[in-house]
């Protein structure tokens, strides 16, 4: 489904370093990494933002530089960090423009560009307001729409930079699950960078470790979510153990022992 092969790109300076791995259809690849990684960059790769200083990237076989832009946002469904609406738009209006890449305008949306965006507001529990305007909804509404206008065009791909960061723990669940079941029955691959490391041992089917733009280690979370590595990822204490409903790795922050009230007053 997606291949990349040696991604490089550079700003004044390296930012991503040789990234190679392949994604199969009903796969979840998690991304996790510290901030400044290059978590961010490599997705705006994926999806065509950028162009890397070397490699390629191959979507069902074909270069993502030669593809058409049209056939790439029919293709792809992306749902950045943060979005920004500059008009004033329902919620069903914002949604409806992810069928743009079918050809048609808003205003001129056929029964078929309704039913589909009815439908992907339902999966992500939006249809609800889908008459409030968007600047309206709360940040975790409005990421759930922005979810919802990804899914509208029944993409191949779907890539999610930080997709959960503000959702409250049950709307993190609903939105983690709902990707890895349209994997599963729709066949979609999903990718899904996250800080929620034990949500993506939960939901992810393999996870890519990125530190200073290099690729730590790539595989199942068994393999990839070790103490050696996260520790060494993160620069910090955490414990790894076994989660003790579903078996996934499980990741503790172990705290610096307190001062005590003696030592804080330097006695």
């Amino acid at each position: 489904m997606l291949e990349v092969k040696d991604i490089r790109f550079d700003y004044q300076a390296a930012v991503l370093k040789g990234i190679s791995f392949t994604l199969q259809r009903g796969e979840v690849l998690a991304v996790l990494g510290p901030n400044g990684a290059g978590k961010s960059t490599l997705m705006k790769i994926l999806i065509g933002l950028l162009a890397p200083s070397r490699g390629e990237v191959l979507l069902d076989g074909k270069n993502l530089k030669t593809l058409p832009r049209k056939l790439l946002a029919r293709w792809l469904g992306y749902v950045a960090q943060e979005t920004i609406v500059r008009f004033p738009l329902t919620a069903m209006e914002f949604v409806l423009q992810g069928r743009f890449a079918q050809g048609r305008l808003l205003g001129f949306e056929t029964d078929d560009d309704l039913h589909e965006a009815k439908r992907a507001m339902e999966m992500t529990e939006t249809y609800a307001f889908a008459c409030r305007l968007v600047h309206e909804l709360s940040g975790g509404e409005r990421q759930r729409v922005t979810l919802a206008r990804a899914l509208a065009s029944r993409p191949r791909l779907l890539v999610l930079d930080e997709p959960i960061a503000n959702l409250d723990i049950s709307h993190q669940v609903k939105l983690l699950e709902l990707t890895r079941r349209l994997a599963h029955e729709e066949g979609l691959a999903a990718i899904v960078v996250t800080h929620e490391l034990n949500l993506a041992a939960e939901f992810a089917s393999r996870v890519l470790l990125l530190q200073a733009g290099e690729m730590l280690a790539c595989g199942t979370p068994d393999e990839v979510m070790t103490e050696a590595h996260l520790c060494a990822l993160f620069e910090a204490k955490l414990l790894v153990d076994q989660n003790p409903v579903s078996h996934a790795p499980r990741v503790t922050v172990v705290a610096p022992p307190q001062m005590t009230l003696e030592n804080r007053n330097g006695k």
